[in-house]
């Protein structure tokens, strides 16, 4: 796996130099009883984390076994050229580069790409 060394300095310091985003909705989670939480999202995906993950990337919500995300990113359009019907080139930012980071806006893992539309369904600017 890659870690930000690996990753090319100007993609780091732009992301260092983007906005923070804090992600938003609500999980509904379950002990195994194993050590791990069983985590359901609203759409119906379901994961499996150990504890101390899922104690990392999510808080408590005042309902029983509800839980919000606690997790941040820094995020920026991918820009790139295509051409629309008239041949002419546009740019077109229907990617999104992220990278996790602390609340203190510190990158601690190896960004990746996302589309704009889901990125925006699930993040918000700080």
């Amino acid at each position: 796996m890659e870690n930000l060394h690996d990753i090319s300095p100007e993609i780091i310091e732009a992301l260092a130099q983007s906005p923070m985003f804090k992600k938003i909705g609500k999980v509904i989670a379950n002990s195994d009883g194993a050590g791990n939480m069983i985590v359901l999202d609203l759409n119906g995906g379901k994961t499996t984390l150990t504890d101390k993950i899922f104690i990392s990337l999510y808080e408590a919500t005042d309902d029983e076994g509800v839980y919000r995300p606690v997790t941040y990113c820094r995020a920026a359009p991918i820009l790139r050229v295509i051409h629309n019907e008239r041949k002419t080139p546009v740019e077109a930012s229907d990617l999104m580069i992220v990278g996790t980071c602390d609340s203190e806006g510190n990158l601690n893992n190896t960004p990746h790409h996302m589309d704009s539309f889901i990125f925006e369904g699930i993040y918000v600017k700080m």
